[in-house]
């Protein structure tokens, strides 16, 4: 086999189902895949080693060694020029790596680049732009919920989205995940490997910030796609998962943002909550809450849609602009443009996924059903023209 230009690198835990699928959707013959096994479950290392492909190399490990560990294993493994961090639970659009590559050659001091990510292969709703945690994001956050401010951090947040969901071409940002993260391997070995102190998460935001710290940029690529199934790995051991978010959170917080900042973001956050508490937030708004429509980002109402066991429809026929109601569609059937859709578990709507469509209606794909977790999940149309929403709900998965 003649040297890769590309070394695809995959940590497989407990889900060599969806690794076998993503493994087939890469057609790339000049590459090689390193998959790396953390799978504590029994059958797992066998149905790996039944992939009958040539371009594949499998590193087993006896203990979890977390996903930082496990992916630098694969990079100093790896021969290829190139290194493309890829989630098991993805499945890549075709010449998706080519572009990448190719992105990665011409965009000016590219560090990494990242693809679309799409939640279901027939590409209804996409990852939202990761934001890097920091105390102003936490500000954000908690004023999103006082209907004051809610508008406006909302139209804020909606503004990005829209820029995200459709532009068309390669554009700057603060961070690119590692489900689907390609770089070289002479940026590499200028940043470093990932920090292994991450057991899982944070591992991709805090080497996107050493590798900005280094004069590099990092490009999302619209017209390089993957579609990606959120968290099938951690959804094994969600208890787990959630213990290694927050020491990988407090990680990450520690290690660039001194306790000063901690303190102003941890105070206003506070400071918000206790006046809401003692009813004393008249002059400044209250604060949203499930079930309180009316007001803030709950314009239009919240519809309670309840316990549900199949996908839920939403449409809506308001216009807070004022227009025309029936939203009519261009000649080819689809203006976009007109319409942000959100899909949420925080009623704030941060984060959220999301689609830009011509018309304010959307069903949840069976595909989507069929991973996303039980529980409390909120959903809203905003019109882009007015940036205002016309209709939420909340459903509960059961």
């Amino acid at each position: 086999m003649k040297q890769p230009d590309v070394s695809v690198i995959i940590v497989n835990y407990n889900s060599s189902g969806y690794t076998i699928d993503c493994v087939k959707s890469i057609t790339d013959n000049d590459v090689e895949i390193i998959i790396v096994d953390n799978s504590p479950l029994p059958g797992e290392p066998e149905r790996l080693k039944s992939i009958d492909d040539a371009r594949v190399k499998i590193i087993f490990n006896e203990i979890n060694s977390g996903f930082a560990k496990s992916s630098n294993q694969g990079i100093i493994a790896s021969k290829g020029r190139y290194i493309f961090l890829l989630n098991p639970d993805t499945i890549v659009i075709k010449d998706c790596i080519r572009k990448l590559v190719t992105y990665m050659e011409t965009l000016p001091k590219a560090g990494a680049v990242g693809p679309r990510m799409w939640w279901d292969r027939d590409k209804t709703l996409q990852s939202p732009e990761i934001i890097m945690p920091s105390p102003l994001e936490d500000i954000k956050h908690s004023l999103a919920g006082v209907s004051a401010f809610s508008g406006l951090i909302m139209r804020h947040y909606a503004k990005k989205n829209r820029h995200f969901y459709t532009a068309a071409l390669p554009f700057k940002v603060g961070m690119i995940p590692g489900a689907a993260l390609l770089t070289t391997r002479e940026v590499i070995e200028k940043v470093g490997l990932l920090d292994e102190r991450y057991p899982l998460y944070f591992e991709d935001a805090d080497w996107s910030r050493r590798v900005l710290s280094k004069g590099f940029k990092l490009y999302l690529a619209p017209d390089a796609e993957i579609c990606h199934f959120i968290s099938q790995s951690a959804r094994h051991c969600q208890g787990e998962s959630a213990n290694k978010f927050r020491y990988s959170e407090s990680l990450y917080r520690s290690r660039y943002y001194n306790r000063f900042f901690h303190l102003v973001s941890n105070g206003v956050s506070g400071a918000i909550h206790t006046f809401d508490k003692f009813d004393k937030l008249g002059k400044i708004g209250k604060l949203i809450k499930p079930g309180k429509p009316g007001g803030g980002v709950l314009t239009g109402g919240l519809t309670d849609l309840g316990r549900i066991t199949t996908p839920p429809s939403f449409i809506t026929d308001g216009c807070p602009s004022g227009g025309n109601s029936s939203y009519e569609h261009s000649s080819d059937g689809y203006s976009k443009d007109k319409f942000l859709f959100q899909l949420s578990t925080d009623l704030t709507f941060i984060p959220s996924v999301g689609m830009v469509s011509g018309y304010p209606s959307y069903t949840i794909s069976d595909e989507i059903w069929s991973y996303i977790h039980d529980g409390v999940f909120f959903t809203r149309f905003i019109e882009l023209a007015s940036y205002k929403p016309i209709s939420t709900w909340r459903f509960e998965k059961a």
